[in-house]
């Protein structure tokens, strides 16, 4: 794939994530899968996911066992719904600490920026994969009126996409 197009589509995997501020986070510890919900704090411009998590969390546990994660996203509203696998990586770096801070965070970090818990969780994508039907919601929405009055299965329209990085 030319870097263009990795840019073009790092973009526009960017562009449907920006207003869906939770993501679930799935790590497995070897027998059980865990999702639990996190707030995204940015998807840079390498495509890379940074979340802020504390040291003492189950999840790093699990990363350290196996750092392949998946992280999803959903807006059914807008029916967009997107899914990562990448490959978990825990860092402190104090600088995009700082950058990334919200207030927000607070409620978890309560001593903010400067917690000695808090840490930075970072995905770099292997795998994603996006369902969009945000432009056809009208479209879908009169073929399930329609199937619902005929009793035939509905047409839904989506805009489906998938690359693999390496």
């Amino acid at each position: 794939m030319k870097t263009k197009s990795l840019k073009n589509w790092i973009e526009d995997l960017k562009h449907r994530i920006s207003t869906i501020h939770t993501a679930m986070l799935t790590t497995s510890n070897g027998e059980t899968m865990h999702s639990r919900p996190m707030l995204t704090m940015e998807m840079d411009e390498n495509g890379e996911l940074w979340f802020f998590t504390s040291v003492h969390s189950v999840k790093i546990d699990d990363i350290k066992k196996g750092a392949i994660v998946n992280v999803s996203f959903a807006d059914p509203d807008e029916q967009i719904f997107v899914s990562i696998t990448g490959i978990a990586r825990i860092t402190y770096d104090k600088d995009r600490i700082y950058k990334l801070w919200k207030p927000i965070l607070k409620t978890w970090f309560e001593k903010g920026e400067e917690d000695s818990s808090l840490i930075l969780l970072n995905i770099r994508i292997n795998h994603a994969e996006y369902w969009d039907a945000s432009e056809y919601k009208m479209r879908n929405m009169i073929n399930i009126l329609g199937s619902i009055i005929t009793g035939d299965s509905a047409q839904i329209t989506s805009e489906h996409k998938s690359i693999v990085l390496n």
